[in-house]
């Protein structure tokens, strides 16, 4: 057993991925390790906010309504400044969530949207197994997120008595080997 618990890998294990070029031209330090964390990070918020939109508009089948629900997930932080004032920003959540510490809440986000999103969306068994895949990678990147995980799994399951759960589960299984071995 490590010290390094299975929920603290994704996002080391994400952020690897543009700095191993970094790495292999001979680039290191902290300004480059940022500016790839930053734009990991910045990704992520992006696809939360497509991915809201998507399941906004797939709930309610109405895009008028996913594109509000986009809009209001980009424009947290001016919603807390305006119901909470200066004192909104004091805790550092707008950081946090914005990916400025390159910590977990806007790949964590990313990736439940994202599973939200191609779950909701046809029933293809791909996009099924990559609903899985993101949910997967989500319990990953944050161990609370199995929640997210098994909620999806059960509405697949009462959806259709399990011809969607599979491929699903498939998918999510494919995060189960790096949560192994780094718990």
């Amino acid at each position: 057993s490590s010290d390094l618990s299975a929920g603290a890998v994704g996002w080391p294990l994400l952020w690897m991925v543009p700095l191993t070029p970094l790495r292999a031209l001979g680039v290191s330090g902290q300004d480059p390790a940022f500016a790839a964390g930053l734009l990991v990070a910045l990704a992520a918020n992006g696809l939360s906010v497509v991915a809201t939109a998507a399941v906004g508009r797939a709930v309610t089948g109405r895009r008028g309504v996913g594109l509000a629900a986009a809009a209001l997930l980009a424009t947290f932080p001016l919603w807390m400044w305006l119901l909470q004032g200066g004192e909104g920003w004091t805790n550092g959540t707008w950081v946090t969530d914005a990916g400025l510490h390159m910590m977990t809440e806007p790949v964590s986000t990313a990736l439940v949207t994202g599973g939200a999103a191609l779950l909701l969306g046809s029933a293809s068994p791909v996009r099924l197994a990559l609903a899985g895949v993101a949910l997967g990678y989500a319990v990953l990147v944050r161990p609370t997120n199995a929640f997210f995980l098994v909620a999806a799994l059960a509405l697949a399951l009462v959806r259709d008595g399990g011809r969607r759960t599979a491929p699903m589960l498939v998918g999510a299984l494919a995060s189960l080997p790096a949560y192994i071995a780094f718990s």
